[in-house]
């Protein structure tokens, strides 16, 4: 009777874990599923994600090879911060900012707002010529 009890509870545990099997891998499938929806809609972001830094990487670098932000040359020149850091090495330094500064009023402020090319140009060149002669009054 003993033996007849074990068999019977052993026959009980055995289909009660196969029932739980049967079950857990239906739901184990539907967790599969879900994750791998999750992972090809992270990649989908991604690969949008990546689309949008290449197009912002190209207008960026669109707008630098175009001037947009003005010359790299210019704008280190043009900084306030270069010459208001100046050091008196050369007494002359404060009498080349000023011609600096007229200088570039002068392009700022005149030649920048001509259309015409060769006006512009004119304009530009006399605002060289002018600084050319200040500078040298400097020395």
């Amino acid at each position: 009777m003993k033996q007849l009890m074990v068999l019977v509870i052993a026959l009980m545990l055995a289909i009660c874990c196969i029932s739980c099997q049967q079950g857990s891998s239906g739901d184990l499938q539907k967790k599969v599923a879900e994750l791998q929806k999750k992972v090809d809609e992270q990649a989908a972001a991604l690969k949008k994600r990546d689309n949008d830094v290449a197009t912002l990487s190209a207008v960026i670098y669109s707008a630098a090879v175009s001037n947009v932000f003005g010359s790299p040359l210019d704008n280190f020149f043009g900084a306030a911060e270069f010459w208001e850091n100046t050091y008196e090495v050369d007494p002359s330094a404060s009498c080349y900012k000023s011609c600096a500064d007229a200088f570039n009023a002068t392009v700022n402020n005149r030649c920048k707002k001509i259309s015409d090319p060769d006006e512009r140009q004119a304009c530009m060149t006399e605002a060289y010529q002018t600084l050319e002669a200040c500078s040298g009054r400097c020395k």
